[in-house]
């Protein structure tokens, strides 16, 4: 299959780039647009413009092959229509930011700190209540489920719930946990109704 576009790497990347996104939807304003996705994730500002970007073209199908998770998945979501690979991968998980401390801290920093942490810890809260309703509207689930699942760090087990062909998931489909850099995969199991989170840490 011909692809108009291919998005690797690093989110928001010079070969995932939100920009180059909107340059190759604006020369196919009127007809059908392929992506082939490929990529562990990176920035949910630049996939939140990348979905944006998809639902206003109107007419873009995304098709994943090997390893994606975090803002890959979200950019997707934008998509009239999402297919996967029976051996790619598809991750979900809760977002997070960069935090660093290392001081010697007396009473009145350490409060300062608690707060920047509570401050950055709401605005998570945010961030992931709308991507779960983002993945909810996507497989006709409600959030609350897709917020748990987040929360685990846990795979699709079933092709509703990305709202992809059954067809792609008949050989089987590769469950895998988070880590925070790097992705531990367990097994290829069949779809047997086997419970993924039995094997994730």
């Amino acid at each position: 299959k011909n692809y108009n576009l291919h998005l690797k790497g690093y989110v928001g990347g010079w070969d995932f780039d939100a920009d180059y996104v909107d340059y190759v939807l604006g020369k196919n304003p009127d007809g059908e647009v392929n992506v082939l996705i490929d990529s562990l994730g990176g920035s949910l500002s630049k996939a939140l413009s990348i979905v944006a970007a998809f639902r206003n073209h109107g007419n873009v199908n995304v098709h994943f092959v090997g390893m994606n998770a975090s803002a890959a998945t979200i950019a997707s979501l934008g998509a009239k229509h999402v297919s996967m690979d029976s051996s790619a991968m598809y991750l979900v998980h809760k977002c997070s930011m960069e935090f660093f401390q290392w001081a010697s801290a007396n009473s009145d920093k350490l409060r300062s700190i608690i707060k920047e942490a509570e401050q950055m810890r709401e605005d998570l809260d945010k961030m992931d209540a709308n991507v779960a309703e983002m993945y909810a509207a996507k497989c006709k689930r409600e959030p609350s489920e897709l917020l748990a699942l987040m929360k685990t760090a846990g795979c699709a087990t079933t092709p509703e719930e990305i709202n992809v062909s059954p067809e792609l998931f008949a050989e089987g489909i590769y469950y895998h946990g988070y880590m925070r850099y790097r992705i531990l995969l367990t097994r290829m199991m069949p779809m047997i109704g086997i419970d993924p989170m039995q094997y994730l840490d």
